[in-house]
């Protein structure tokens, strides 16, 4: 048994086989790579020490190497130096050559200038006395030349006076001749203002005249124009009436030919009537009084059918007009009404191209039928 470290140190003495896995057992994975570790950094030290050492020596044939370029740069100066000093001394003796060569050639040109300037003084005082010479001739010269241009000038003041004067002359001349022509022409046109006056008046008294001529020809056109107007609408009248005719005429037609079509929809077993046989019958059957025979005879068309939801038969009266008013139903449904004297389903029709609405609402009221171009208005049709 192991009670105390000492007895583990024994143990492992005494099985040195036990070391390894105790320590895998004790130690982490860190501290077991520690020896190698230990390894790698001795050979990095190693390796280390050998470059510092190769550095050193590299560091030391450099400095040899810069020594030695210092020494020959230092030759070269020392030599640069001397060239350069002769050169100076050499540049220095040029220079003090060229500066006495200048001087001799400065006081040369001085002399040359000083005896150019005394030849040009000379040559200057000459010319200014020739030049004094010129102006007094040409001073004289110039006044003889005002003396000559002035007198010129008063013989042409004296030449320009006349000239004046002569043309004062004429222009007054002129003037009295201007105002002579100018009386002359306010005479003339004093005496064209009064003729022109009097033709002015003439030609007011013949537009007068002509202004009441022209009044009564206006009326008399007026009234013939009011006349031919009157005949016109008169035309337009008769024209209107007998296109209404026409139009209800050919209306009338359409319907007669084409009322079993335009009820068939409604009714059954149409037929036309002949107003002229029924009406006959009637007679033989029962007295009618003028005034009914007169609306019966008056109906546009006449058809009978059986109504196809009620089984009824209807006689229908018709009034066709282009525009069907509150008179066109009032006459169908007058005309119905003395139909079921013998024909109890007597049925009033319109029938037209417009219905104004009062005669709509009329023919609701009567329970008038309404065909309106040639369409039957369902809310009028009979139940």
């Amino acid at each position: 048994m192991l009670h105390s470290v000492e007895d583990i140190i024994r143990a492992l003495q005494e099985h040195p086989d036990w070391r390894e896995p105790l320590l895998n057992a004790l130690l982490t994975d860190q501290y077991r790579q520690l020896p190698t570790r230990a390894d790698r950094l001795e050979e990095a030290l190693a390796r280390l020490a050998e470059e510092s050492a190769k550095t050193d020596q590299r560091l030391a044939e450099m400095a040899a190497r810069m020594e030695e370029s210092r020494r020959e740069t230092d030759q070269r100066l020392r030599e640069l130096s001397e060239k350069t000093d002769q050169r100076l001394a050499e540049m220095a003796a040029r220079m003090e050559e060229s500066r006495r060569e200048t001087d001799q050639r400065l006081r040369e040109l001085s002399e040359k200038t000083d005896q150019r300037l005394a030849e040009m003084a000379a040559r200057m005082e000459e010319s200014r006395r020739e030049t004094d010479q010129r102006l007094r001739e040409l001073s004289e010269k110039t006044d003889q030349r005002l003396a000559e241009m002035a007198a010129r000038m008063e013989e042409s003041r004296r030449e320009t006076d006349r000239r004046f004067a002569e043309m004062a002359a004429r222009m007054e001349e002129s003037r009295r001749e201007t105002d002579r022509r100018f009386a002359e022409m306010a005479a003339r046109m004093e005496e064209s203002r009064r003729e022109t006056d009097q033709r002015f008046a003439e030609m007011a008294a013949r537009m007068e005249e002509s202004r009441r001529e022209t009044d009564r020809r206006f009326a008399e056109i007026t009234t013939d124009l009011r006349a031919l107007t009157e005949t016109v609408r008169n035309l337009i009248r008769r024209f209107d009436s007998e296109l209404g005719s026409v139009k209800g005429m050919t209306l009338e037609m359409l319907y007669r030919d084409n009322a079993t079509t335009i009820l068939g929809k409604h009714f059954r077993n149409l037929r036309l009537v002949d107003r002229g046989q029924y009406l006959q019958e009637m007679l033989d059957q029962h007295p009618i009084t003028d005034n009914e025979w007169k609306q019966l005879v008056s109906s546009d068309v006449m058809v009978q059918g059986v109504h196809r939801l009620t089984g009824k038969e209807y006689l229908m009266v018709w009034e066709v007009s282009w525009v069907i008013d509150d008179h066109d139903v009032e006459r169908a449904a007058d005309r119905a009404e003395i139909l079921r004297q013998w024909q109890a389903n007597a049925l009033p029709v319109v029938a037209g191209k417009v219905l104004t609405a009062s005669a709509h609402q009329a023919a609701q009221e009567r329970g008038v039928l309404v065909i309106l171009d040639s369409e039957v208005l369902e809310q009028t049709a009979p139940a």
